[in-house]
């Protein structure tokens, strides 16, 4: 059966784009976030000059983006919790840690372990600093419950991912899909004929980065975890462990110290706090940080699906973006004979289909398009 959900996206999203289940189509209100949010991937963003070794192994995105926003108390030692167990760092000789002096140095508590707190608490585990990341739910991770589609992460992420640690980053282009060795680009949505095409490769291999990918969002939280668990010990990322509020107080040497109140009433102190739980957490760091900031509605709607489908050119051609008058269509291969597709229209807020009319209305919105986009929508949805 097909699923359907709001996504909102943020003003800076991460991008996305996979591959792991049977065809899946959703309908999402793409939105903007009124608050400034960070993120780790754009879609189709030139590569920043970052340095790292060029790879083109493995053959195999844009979505909410994860929050993060900090708030910090001056160093200190590191403090144990109340009310749960403590906390404590372990190295592994496959991701030797930076500055094991600072082994002792500020605590740090990540709300979220999603890929962006996930890849944080890596980076300063790696540098020696004592981590707890708390997550009020853990299938996404196992790769149960809703599927959460595929990511594209990009050559300058993927550069990113290297300089934090060689190994977790090998294991990812690994299980990545290459697109960006193959042409890409712009094209009018009723003929399929190109606008203008990317050149995604050279410039990636010509400033020593990674070539772009395509992989499934859960093996890739699934291989972030797995890396700081490797580091760290099991225990540094804590299930059921969902993250309401947090306080400022002065301890008993006088320090300011940042308190993580969980909804079970447990506490935990650290130096730093960092929300990353993302613009759908009904409790997040950052509407306490920085205000509710409500998303704006970007007024286009988006419908998404994957496909058991292979296109006759598939080997020169990663991903194509259709363009008309208030709509838009992606379709990029996603690597094991699917395709990822998202199909943009532009259309007052809060609107809702029934399950067994979304293809027809999809249909109707891009019947006059290209064979290339109704045979894609026409294969990747299920209309029972």
């Amino acid at each position: 059966m097909a699923s359907f959900t709001h996504l909102p996206v943020a003003n800076a999203t991460s991008s996305s784009l996979l591959n792991h289940r049977p065809c899946c189509v959703q309908r999402c209100a793409r939105r903007r976030a009124g608050a400034a949010i960070g993120s780790l991937w754009r879609p189709f963003q030139t590569p920043c000059q970052l340095t790292a070794g060029y790879s083109k192994r493995g053959s195999v995105r844009k979505h909410p983006a994860t929050t993060c926003q900090a708030v910090a108390a001056p160093p200190s030692t590191v403090s144990r919790p109340q009310n749960g167990t403590g906390g404590h760092t372990s190295t592994s000789t496959d991701h030797p840690i930076q500055n094991k002096e600072q082994q002792a140095g500020p605590k740090i508590l990540i709300a979220g372990a999603g890929i962006g707190g996930l890849v944080l608490a890596v980076g300063l585990l790696k540098r020696g600093f004592d981590v707890k990341i708390f997550e009020k739910n853990i299938t996404a991770i196992r790769g149960e419950g809703k599927y959460r589609g595929p990511i594209q992460v990009q050559s300058n992420a993927l550069a990113a991912l290297e300089a934090i640690d060689k190994e977790m980053a090998d294991k990812i282009l690994a299980q990545g899909c290459i697109t960006g060795d193959r042409i890409n680009g712009l094209v009018d949505g009723e003929t399929g004929k190109w606008y203008v095409k990317f050149d995604t490769f050279h410039p990636a291999v010509d400033r020593g980065l990674p070539v772009t990918r395509v992989i499934s969002r859960v093996v890739l939280q699934q291989l972030l975890a797995e890396t700081a668990i490797e580091m760290a010990g099991k225990d540094v990322i804590l299930n059921d462990q969902n993250v309401i509020d947090y306080q400022h107080e002065v301890d008993d040497m006088g320090r300011r110290r940042v308190w993580a109140v969980m909804k079970s009433g447990d506490r935990w102190e650290g130096d730093i706090l960092v929300g990353a739980d993302g613009i759908h957490s009904k409790a997040s760091v950052r509407q306490k940080l920085v205000g509710k900031g409500d998303p704006t509605y970007s007024q286009y709607t988006c419908y998404t699906g994957i496909a058991d489908f292979t296109p006759p050119d598939i080997d020169t051609v990663g991903y194509r973006v259709f363009l008309g008058n208030g709509r838009y269509f992606v379709s990029s291969d996603v690597g094991g004979g699917k395709m990822q597709w998202y199909g943009f229209h532009k259309e007052p807020q809060g609107g809702k289909d029934k399950e067994n009319e979304r293809k027809q209305r999809l249909l109707n919105i891009f019947g006059d398009w290209t064979d290339m986009v109704t045979d894609l929508i026409s294969s990747g949805y299920n209309n029972k």
